[in-house]
């Protein structure tokens, strides 16, 4: 789910549901939320125009056999409900639901599942390399490894800190500074590494 930063346009959100899950959308172009370290190709969604798109293009979003579909044209008449940095995603009385084992339906609630929190390319990108290779953590001077934090309920993990990713929309590499409120918590320093490898020779 890696694509360069230059690709992706000012305001461009990732879908994270309350597992901690990412809408993607698979081959035969249903929508599912697949972990933030799969190499699955987002549902993305626009700040600036308020809609759903699909590699670069406006989509929709469309019922067939109990399952989601994206469209190019407009089969459906789905309402986006934005509240700060959540969205709600309805076709009337239902809304669009994201179940732990990664099925995506309809339902007639409006609580948690049914709440996408919308995540900045930078914040995915920053997530996806804390849980991938690793991180250190300023406040507790502590180096964590991979698989170390968890992202789950709109909050991330890691020993006794949690964070709210809400309160945190900012995280990135160009500013890791964890708040809660107004309190500076914790500064996370991410493992990135590059390797190079070089070889000299006479033939």
């Amino acid at each position: 789910m890696m694509f360069p930063a230059g690709d992706m346009p000012s305001g461009t959100c990732l879908l994270m549901d309350f597992h901690g899950h990412i809408l993607s959308v698979s081959m035969d172009r249903h929508v599912q939320a697949t972990s933030i370290l799969s190499h699955s190709t987002p549902l993305l969604f626009d700040l600036r125009h308020s809609c759903l798109k699909f590699q670069a293009e406006k989509v929709c979003l469309y019922t067939k056999e109990d399952r989601i579909f994206i469209a190019p044209r407009d089969m459906s008449c789905l309402q986006i409900q934005q509240e700060g940095r959540f969205i709600f995603l309805s076709n009337g009385p239902t809304y669009i639901s994201s179940n732990p084992d990664g099925r995506v339906g309809l339902k007639n609630n409006r609580e948690n599942w049914e709440k996408f929190f919308l995540l900045p390319y930078d914040g995915f990108v920053f997530l996806r390399c804390m849980m991938e290779n690793g991180f250190h953590s300023g406040s507790l001077e502590q180096f964590f490894n991979a698989g170390k934090c968890i992202v789950k309920k709109f909050h991330v993990r890691y020993a006794d800190i949690s964070f709210s990713l809400e309160q945190n929309s900012h995280i990135s590499f160009h500013d890791s500074t964890i708040s809660y409120g107004n309190i500076s918590i914790d500064q996370i320093t991410v493992l990135n590494p590059a390797i190079y490898f070089c070889v000299f020779g006479n033939t």
